[in-house]
């Protein structure tokens, strides 16, 4: 396989870090003759002069009267269009360990976002960002998500709270309202803003009445049409989900949309009622509705778009073997779409009516294809799809985000949001008007985060991108697709010759794509290839304990693939070095009883049940292989 040689990596982080140079902070800035969208009201102030000091608005007076005689920096702004740095309050970091969308953010003009699922790297991001060592906007996180069938979870609270985290965040699996009580008290005893899903057992009268800030999707209010009966107690959040789906579905499948929308937007009303003076902020998160008609009908036309270059090659491999998050929940039942597309509607609608504060965010994460950055754009137009105006679009990214972020700060008034003297110097300089075409945001030609200045040839290069590297992506996604029709030359063609290291990577670490694979090479007979491609990804996850095993368990358990039975028995024995559990001695057992080792099998197995006791399947496995082996010794 051919490899990028080294010295090209190091000469891209070299300018990268010459980047980080080129825009540093500077004393004073001013925006020279700029039209200012102030959004405190849905006006355009003409011709201005913004001054910057530092990371604040020190003024904003007529065009061409700012002294610029000891200004370190004068940006032209003729014809150009001032806003507030835009804000994505939900992302999702934590499979972005290295940072690597945290430039896209501030080349699209978010200079704030909020991680909605914190970890200890954040931290550091957070302190590399401020003194300005790493490109990025301004980050907000809550805790490492407390899902709520943790042991006694709120007793988590405090430690993943105080790490330095501005507000906890919950999930939809407490057991019980008691439960749940516990944890909003804890958080309260810290005064930490908290914000969460709607957990099943709870509901949205019950988070009310506990008083959380926030909650962290609109989508989570939805359940309520579902007419949830809090008193069930299923165990999984699958179980739970096959419940409510099937409440939908016997509510409205049989419907015409004309009456579910009518429905609907009574339903939403009165959820809207419930929230309104409660001081309860709402989360948006819901352009993905509008991505799901291509995603689920469309694939082929879906992949093209431009801004999916920045995701991993797993997400093309997701999407062209029908795999992908949404591709999945929504399979069999597609025909709930425009219900759920209606419902997010509606909702959306109905909280802006009665005036509850609706905060911009994304779920940016890309294994449900939300570009950091280029979705929050998405997610603008999205509500002037729906009926917002521009203004009252932009607003959810600007104003409301700022006195979310002044409410988890514990501040009176906001510290961003506007364009006014005294606020933070987050700023976005547009080629046009967004009050008039909100794709607007789209068209930068400059932004500042917190004070430091970053050029439309700089946002450029942040967004630099190897179009060769995108094509090998599409014919990745190609031939994954063609292998889902039974075609397996052209996933084989392309590990042999593409020139990325990394996307062959990605290829041998998708249990999906690995498994497909050698079923279709067991399917024609391909026994040779078979066995030296299930090395070279036993090989390339060596450290990894859970993917060695759970191959290991489908092509060997699974699809009794004679041939493999060795390597399969050296891939589970690495992965009891890594983690030994009495799952993975369970399959030792499995592979070692299909390969005729009778009495290795029986060890792993006792193994299995001394590590857990209590579990009766033990026994019944033992006895399955007792029965392999008399048949073995009467044949």
């Amino acid at each position: 396989m051919k490899r990028i040689p080294l010295i090209l990596r190091a000469a891209a982080l070299l300018i990268l870090l010459l980047l980080f140079g080129s825009c540093g902070k500077v004393k004073t800035v001013v925006f020279r003759n700029v039209n200012v969208v102030p959004m405190t009201t849905e006006r355009v102030l003409k011709n201005q002069d913004v001054v910057i000091h530092g990371s604040t608005i020190e003024a904003i007076v007529p065009g061409g009267t700012a002294d610029v005689s000891q200004t370190d920096l004068v940006i032209p702004g003729e014809g150009k269009y001032l806003i507030p740095g835009l804000a994505d309050m939900h992302v999702h970091l934590y499979l972005d360990p290295e940072g690597n969308g945290l430039p896209l953010y501030l080349a699209n003009g978010v200079t704030t976002i909020r991680d909605c699922n914190g970890r200890d790297f954040m931290l550091k991001f957070r302190k590399e960002i401020k003194d300005g060592d790493r490109p990025g906007p301004r980050m907000y996180m809550t805790t490492y998500t407390i899902r709520g069938f943790e042991d006694k979870p709120w007793n988590l609270v405090k430690e993943r709270y105080e790490k330095g985290c501005d507000a906890v965040k919950f999930y939809s699996f407490f057991p019980s309202c008691t439960s749940f009580h516990r944890a909003m008290m804890e958080a309260s005893a810290l005064d930490a803003y908290t914000i969460g899903h709607i957990p099943y057992k709870v509901g949205l009268a019950g988070i009310i009445e506990e008083g959380m800030h926030e909650v962290a999707h609109v989508e989570e209010l939805a359940w309520e049409f579902a007419d949830i009966d809090t008193g069930l107690n299923y165990k999984s959040g699958d179980a739970w989900l096959e419940y409510i789906v099937g409440n939908f579905i016997l509510k409205y499948a049989d419907k015409p949309m004309d009456e579910v929308r009518a429905i609907l937007k009574e339903e939403a009303r009165e959820i809207a009622l419930m929230l309104r003076d409660r001081d309860i902020a709402v989360s948006t998160t819901c352009n993905y509705t509008h991505m799901m008609d291509e995603k689920l009908f469309h694939p082929d036309k879906f992949i093209h778009n431009p801004s999916l270059k920045y995701l991993p090659p797993l997400y093309y491999i997701d999407v062209g073997l029908g795999r992908e998050k949404h591709q999945q929940q929504f399979k069999g039942i597609e025909h709930l779409l425009p219900v759920w597309q209606t419902m997010l509607e509606e909702l959306n609608l109905a909280l802006h009516e009665q005036g509850i504060l609706i905060a911009g965010g994304t779920d940016a994460i890309w294994y449900m294809g939300l570009v950091p950055g280029f979705s929050l754009h998405d997610e603008l137009a999205y509500f002037v799809d729906i009926g917002f105006t521009p203004y009252e679009a932009l607003r959810l990214c600007t104003v409301n985000a700022g006195i979310v972020a002044a409410r988890m700060n514990g501040l009176q008034t906001p510290e961003s949001g506007t364009v006014e003297i005294g606020k933070q110097a987050d700023l976005v300089l547009l080629e046009y008007n967004p009050l008039e075409d909100i794709n607007a945001v789209r068209h930068n030609c400059g932004v500042m985060a917190d004070g430091r200045w970053y050029s439309k040839d700089a946002c450029a290069q942040l967004l630099a991108f190897d179009e060769v590297k995108h094509k090998e992506y599409l014919r990745l996604y190609d031939a994954c697709r063609k292998l889902t029709h039974n075609e397996i030359t052209p996933i084989v063609q392309f590990l042999k010759d593409t020139p990325y290291e990394e996307i062959s990577d990605a290829v041998y670490k998708s249990t999906h794509l690995t498994t497909e694979i050698i079923k279709k090479l067991k399917r024609i007979d391909e026994t040779v290839f078979l066995k030296k491609f299930f090395q070279d990804v036993v090989d390339a996850n060596w450290d990894n304990a859970n993917y060695l095993n759970t191959f290991s368990w489908r092509t060997g358990h699974d699809m009794r693939i004679e041939a493999i039975y060795p390597d399969a028995i050296r891939a589970v024995k690495r992965s009891l070095e890594l983690s030994e559990s009495a799952a993975v001695y369970d399959t030792l057992a499995w592979l070692y009883a299909l390969n005729g080792e009778y009495e290795n099998a029986l060890k792993a197995i006792d193994n299995a049940k001394e590590m857990d006791p209590e579990n009766k399947s033990w026994d019944q496995t033992r006895e399955k292989i007792m029965e392999m082996k008399k048949g073995d010794q009467r044949n």
